[in-house]
């Protein structure tokens, strides 16, 4: 959802400086994890329990949910209403 980044930070900050944050995150070991067949079912039970969540937002929780991630750098509090580890810098 590095897009969603881009578009959010962007908007504030300009694309330059998003695309800089983008950079320093995965010189700081930031992983990006591919979409699987996996994270679809799992982000779909995550909507049916917070149907407004976004989409996007339920994609990112369930790499957590499911193992693949072990927490999501956000300041976003729905993820703590589903119960998803987070971190902010």
């Amino acid at each position: 959802m590095l897009s969603e980044f881009v578009k959010i930070a962007g908007a504030s900050i300009r694309e330059s400086a998003a695309l800089l944050r983008l950079n320093l995150l995965n010189e700081r070991g930031m992983r990006v994890i591919p979409l699987g067949e996996e994270l679809a079912p799992a982000a779909g039970r995550l909507l049916l329990s917070h149907p407004d969540v976004p989409i996007a937002d339920a994609l990112i929780a369930s790499l957590v949910k499911i193992g693949e991630a072990e927490y999501v750098i956000t300041d976003d509090s729905h993820y703590q209403d589903m119960k998803v580890r987070t971190k902010w810098v």
